[in-house]
């Protein structure tokens, strides 16, 4: 592909400006004097930008000028048109400074969200000159399109952490030292290999699981059976035992998936190094195997490579459970994936299959003044409810699942080899203690210390009513008593 601009040529102050199709993206008079109008439109504490546009280099410039620990993104059609700005001096020296990130629309989103990081850099401020917008009117739209979309993504992601950090925080800790018991898990991993060329059935807890169900039955040697853990009540008792089952969340209601005694040495249970503590400590009492594994939490992935690698890594994308063992299939090397359960709506008036943890707590609780049936509908009505078709119904947050669990299948994961050692608790409680002693007692706004990324999910939970300062101090803290 070649470059979509066409020619560089002198500003009439002898500066080299692109030029694409006889259309200048910056100024042709003083690129200098406009970029200086560019960077005073925003507060010196502003932190985080995407720019469409590198043009000259004259406004990014500005920028970074401005306060040293901006980070900036910079979008251009492709990545052959950066390798033609190059060719400007100032633009080449931008392309090696570490605050900057070249991007194009193909990568835009997924480096907003690697970068972005609310709690730190506060607003996201998207902007270009007006010469590059005239000159790219047909790319506009998508960018500014993929960046309110990320801008979204990484709100409700930072929400989720206000909410969870401290629990995930609690989590991680408890996980690691059970983690610690665990021996051999290369040997847990390849085990699980060995089966990769039957047909890796991954249980979701819809409604339609109650009929698809008797598929697995009636095939026994053709599948190998990856639940997520809301499913797994429900296999066990239509009396199909999982190959693994695979859980990711962190809160305390989790643990009802597990009541059921697990079948000793057949499944094995992924858990994520985020998730509830709880049942990891019962199934690692009954001595079924446990495969912990990190999906991007920082705490979870500083212990996994503090030395050497510790634990898989597995996507769970927006965190969405059925995407984790979709990508466990992929990480185990299963070329042929079969979904059973995933239906992202209710269907016939049911939100999950029946079987679930919920049928457990429903039931239960119920009484003649307030039934099951209306804990259900509870369920399903507390937000509006989107219609598909004839007795089919699914919600916001449920489309959100869907597309994420598309969006994956389109660049699934692969099967690579990962050597992992056996994970030693007091060895990186050691490490992570000293780490977090030579942090500064106060927090600076900079990130080049490394240490501070496993701290932000929790700073996340504490900024909600404390300040960032305040946060980053409860945050170390926190991590700091769990090292002793």
């Amino acid at each position: 592909m070649n470059s979509s601009y066409t020619a560089l040529e002198n500003s009439k102050n002898g500066i080299l400006i692109p030029v694409k199709n006889r259309i200048y993206v910056c100024s042709k008079y003083d690129p200098v004097h406009e970029a200086e109008i560019f960077a005073s439109q925003f507060e010196k504490k502003e932190k985080f930008f995407v720019v469409a546009g590198l043009c000259s280099g004259w406004h990014i410039e500005k920028l970074l000028n401005e306060n040293f620990d901006r980070k900036i993104i910079i979008v251009e059609n492709a990545a052959e048109d950066f390798d033609f700005l190059r060719q400007i001096p100032l633009c080449k020296k931008l392309s090696e400074d570490s605050r900057i990130i070249f991007s194009t629309p193909q990568s835009l989103f997924n480096d907003i969200l690697s970068n972005y990081l609310p709690a730190i850099f506060g607003n996201l401020n998207f902007c270009f000159l007006r010469g590059w917008e005239n000159a790219f009117l047909d790319k506009m739209p998508l960018i500014k399109t993929i960046v309110e979309k990320a801008i979204k993504t990484v709100k409700a992601d930072f929400a989720v952490q206000s909410h969870f950090g401290k629990i995930w925080n609690k989590n991680i800790f408890e996980n690691l030292k059970i983690a610690s018991e665990q021996k051999n898990t290369s040997q847990t991993i390849e085990n699980l290999k060995k089966n990769n060329k039957k047909t890796a059935a991954i249980i979701a807890a819809g409604p339609t699981l109650e009929t698809t169900v008797e598929k697995l039955k009636k095939n026994p040697d053709k599948y190998f059976i990856i639940s997520t853990d809301t499913a797994y009540s429900s296999l066990l008792r239509s009396k199909t035992v999982p190959d693994v089952v695979v859980s990711i969340d962190g809160q305390n209601i989790s643990y009802a998936h597990f009541l059921h005694q697990a079948q000793k040495n057949k499944t094995v249970f992924a858990f994520d190094l985020c998730a509830n503590s709880i049942p990891a400590k019962k199934i690692s009492v009954q001595k079924n195997k446990i495969l912990f594994f990190e999906s991007g939490h920082p705490l979870s992935v500083l212990a996994s490579r503090f030395n050497g690698t510790n634990f898989i890594h597995l996507n769970s994308g927006s965190g969405t459970v059925t995407i984790a063992a979709t990508d466990l299939a992929f990480f185990l090397g299963f070329e042929k994936i079969e979904f059973f359960g995933a239906d992202f709506a209710y269907l016939n008036g049911k939100p999950y299959a029946k079987g679930t943890y919920l049928d457990d707590i429903f039931y239960k609780k119920q009484n003649r003044l307030f039934t099951a049936e209306q804990s259900f509908c509870a369920l399903m009505y507390r937000t509006e409810l989107i219609p598909l078709g004839e007795k089919k119904f699914t919600t916001e947050v449920m489309e959100s699942y869907r597309f994420s669990l598309e969006t994956y299948l389109k660049n699934p994961g692969k099967s690579i080899s990962v050597e992992t050692k056996d994970f030693n608790f007091e060895i990186f409680n050691t490490f992570l203690k000293k780490k977090l002693l030579s942090l500064p007692e106060n927090f600076t706004g900079e990130l080049k210390n490394q240490i501070l990324y496993p701290l932000l999910p929790l700073m996340a939970f504490y900024e909600k009513t404390h300040s960032i300062q305040d946060s980053y101090k409860l945050a170390r803290a926190d991590c700091l008593r769990y090292t002793y």
